[in-house]
Formats: C-alpha cells, sequence, structure tokens
C-alpha cells in the first residue's frame, strides 16, 4: 500500500513543482494500482497499526518530495556520487536509531558478509543508480509506477523460493497491478523516450503538457543545479 501511497504523492508533486499534467488517466491508474495492491497484501487476518501506517505515510511523503525535487533540479555532475552521499547520510541518520533500538550488531558469518556484499553492490549502489538515472530520463510520475512492482515481486518470490501459497484474491491483485502498469506505462515511456539528443523530443514533451528540460537551446543539456 505504502508504494502505490507514494506514487500518488509524486503525481500530485510532480503537478505542483515541475508542471508534469495531474490527467484523469494517472487518477484511475492510481486507483486501480491501489486497488490491485490492497487484494495483494491485504489478507483477512491483517490488522493496521496506527504507528506502522503513520511511519509509512511519513516515509511516502519524504520519498515523493525527493524524487520530484531530484527531477527539478536536475542531473548532477556525478551521479553515482551523489546516490552514495544520499545513501552516507540516510545510513548516519538511521545508525544511533539502530544501535539504540537493536543494540551492537552480532558477529557476522561469511553468508551475512555475502548478502551484505549483494545488497550494497547490487541492491543499492546498482538499483539507485539506474533508479536516479530512469529519473532523469523519464516523467517523474511515469517513474513512480514502477513501484507496483514490489509486492508483485515479493509475492512472486514467496511462492517461488519458500513455497508461499497465494490465494486467488492475491492472484488477482496481481493481475490488476500488472494490467495498469501495461495500460498507464507505455505513454509515461513514450513522453520521457530519449531522441536525437538523448533527452527526448522536447516539442513532444511540450505537446503532453510535460515541461522541457531546462538547457542549452543549442544541446538541450542539462544544467546541473548541485553545488560544485
Amino acid at each position: 500500500m505504502r508504494s502505490e501511497g507514494f506514487r500518488q504523492l509524486v503525481a500530485l508533486f510532480a503537478s505542483r513543482w515541475i508542471g508534469e499534467r495531474l490527467t484523469g488517466r494517472k487518477v484511475a491508474a492510481g486507483a486501480a494500482g491501489l486497488a490491485g495492491v490492497g487484494l495483494l497484501v491485504l489478507q483477512a487476518e491483517a490488522r493496521l497499526d496506527a504507528l506502522g501506517v503513520a511511519a509509512a505515510l511519513g516515509g511516502s511523503v519524504a520519498m515523493a518530495a525527493g524524487v520530484v525535487l531530484t527531477k527539478k533540479w536536475g542531473t548532477p555532475d556525478t551521479l553515482l556520487a551523489a546516490t552514495s552521499w544520499q545513501l552516507v547520510a540516510g545510513g548516519l541518520f538511521l545508525l544511533p536509531v539502530a544501535l539504540l533500538v537493536e543494540g551492537p550488531p552480532p558477529a557476522l558469518t561469511g553468508t551475512n558478509l555475502a548478502g551484505y556484499a549483494y545488497l550494497g553492490l547490487v541492491g543499492t549502489a546498482l538499483a539507485y543508480s539506474l533508479w536516479f538515472r530512469g529519473l532523469h530520463r523519464l516523467p517523474a510520475s511515469g517513474t513512480a509506477l514502477l513501484g507496483l512492482l514490489s509486492p508483485v515481486v515479493a509475492a512472486a518470490a514467496g511462492w517461488l523460493l519458500v513455497g508461499q501459497a497465494l490465494s486467488p484474491g492475491q492472484c488477482l491483485g496481481a493481475a490488476v497491478v500488472l494490467a495498469t502498469l501495461v495500460l498507464a506505462g507505455p505513454a509515461g515511456v513514450r513522453r520521457g523516450a530519449p531522441g536525437p539528443s538523448g533527452l527526448g523530443n522536447p516539442c513532444h514533451c511540450a505537446a503532453e503538457g510535460f515541461p522541457k528540460p531546462a538547457g542549452n537551446a543549442q544541446t538541450d543539456t542539462p544544467r546541473s543545479h548541485f553545488p560544485a
């Protein structure tokens, strides 16, 4: 549910801060995605915790604002370095909380270290670099659609790897999510698809209501708004 709330917030912030149109298609896709995720993750025994809901909402607001502002400020000169600093800052912020709540970490085994290396290199460094690269090349609301895949992938992994059973309702929810991605995704991809300059056709963006990226009139090279 958090992923769909995140997508809706991205669409709302993008319409206010960077001029992306909040169309009926986006609203309908959001409603369909919310219904699909609900069928997938909310079971009869599920119970909502007020603190958990508040934490999820706060996280969604922060992430959505960060995504749209990253789009607004432009591509930094060194995307990998900017991504690394964001993740380091987040880790340093969480470190005292983790130590306070869970205490010092236990002794790590070889398996633990291998898993940590995979999460650090593939699940974090590579994944976030690709995420921010896609964010600068696609509309913000279109990129946020990918968040709908998280619960689908988690449910599929549980079924394939640990034999968790999926109810008919969960299968229906996954089908709704995938249909939403198919129906709502292509328009966003086409609008942000790279043209000859690598940034996308500015005339097409303007026709669809998306702002042309700020840049040099001759080359359309995006200017970085990050401090040197």
